[in-house]
């Protein structure tokens, strides 16, 4: 299933979130720009001024392993490099997610690297021919703190069409961490999908323990026995919430929550 691509014009404040005051100035920045076309030339400027040329957010569902990246802030990507990336399920092949989401420090890359170099007859070098096709040679990965809920985590990626890693020095991984901090509290505090804000979704606290322990990769059984429940119930709240949001399968319901706008509803005497 390919992600939700998203830009500017998609976002809208989130209400009764407190405001720039105390912010970086980058942040204060982008809470500024007084129209979306206002806000994507800042971020622009700020991607240019760490120095790269494309810059990519990505959201997924937190749990172990590579993510299955559900929503991508698009406007600043390479041309043609999502399109390939997704369509040809280079995601399920990036030799620089594992090490990139497994580090609380940027992680740097070029195709200089070994796991990079052609010639290989792997998932990794084909990897590095469509990067090298599209002129794209290094960049930083920095993994942020959870994005639009506790129970995502995301990745920002920043590419350059420079070759090797000897340009990015300490100097442009610290503007690199500052700016995935800044855009990140951006996307993950103030600023939400319009057709999310629009949808609010009520879910009981039963329910939404559950989808929060789902997204987290947790079991049926794991589950009943965090909640002290039995497996058949937990079943039961997972196939009223599927037939809820109007998907098939786990990985389509942590999707559909994710691009939506959970509320906890009131509390009930009884019942889930």
């Amino acid at each position: 299933m390919s992600p939700r691509l998203f830009a500017e014009k998609d976002l809208v404040p989130v209400p009764g979130v407190r405001g720039a005051e105390g912010a970086p100035p980058l942040v204060q920045r982008f809470l500024a720009a007084p129209t979306s076309r206002h806000l994507h030339r800042r971020v622009h400027e700020a991607v240019r001024a760490a120095g790269f040329q494309w810059m990519t957010h990505a959201s997924a569902p937190a749990g172990h392993g590579l993510p299955a990246i559900t929503r991508v802030f698009a406007s600043h990507a390479h041309p043609a490099w999502l399109s390939a990336y997704f369509g040809e399920r280079l995601d399920q092949i990036d030799p620089r997610l594992a090490p990139a989401l497994s580090s609380n420090l940027p992680f740097v890359w070029a195709l200089e690297d070994e796991r990079l170099r052609p010639g290989r007859d792997d998932g990794a070098a084909r990897f590095a021919r469509r990067l090298r096709a599209m002129g794209i040679g290094s960049g930083v990965l920095v993994a942020v703190p959870p994005g639009y809920g506790a129970n995502e985590r995301a990745l920002v990626c920043l590419s350059s069409g420079r070759t090797g890693r000897h340009w990015i020095d300490d100097v442009v991984i610290g503007r690199s961490l500052m700016f995935a901090l800044c855009l990140h509290e951006l996307l993950a505090t103030h600023r939400s999908l319009a057709d999310a804000c629009q949808r609010s979704i009520v879910v009981s606290p039963t329910r939404q323990e559950i989808l929060r322990q789902v997204a987290q990769g947790q079991s049926n059984k794991q589950i009943a026995y965090q909640l002290e429940l039995s497996t058949d119930t937990i079943k039961y709240h997972l196939g009223e919430l599927m037939r809820h949001f109007k998907v098939r399968n786990r990985m389509q319901l942590v999707s559909s929550v994710m691009h939506g706008s959970v509320a906890a509803s009131a509390p009930r005497p009884a019942g889930p």
